[in-house]
């Protein structure tokens, strides 16, 4: 990891009938989104979301 880099920890709830960052759960951020998780759509929504909200570029948001 670079200096720069942050992990967190999220905890998403797929096909919820919103999109939303709900807050904290326990240690992880909790995040409503509309997508299934099916062939990526949920992972590329919550990309999408994140990198909106933090406003930063897609390419500088990673799940690992």
């Amino acid at each position: 990891m670079e200096p720069s880099d942050q992990l967190v920890a999220i905890r998403v709830q797929p096909r919820a009938s919103r999109e939303r960052i709900q807050g904290l759960r326990g240690e992880a951020i909790a995040i409503q989104l509309k997508e299934a998780p099916v062939d990526g759509a949920a992972n590329a929504a919550l990309l999408k979301l994140l990198a909106h909200h933090l406003g930063v570029p897609l390419s500088s948001i990673e799940l690992v």
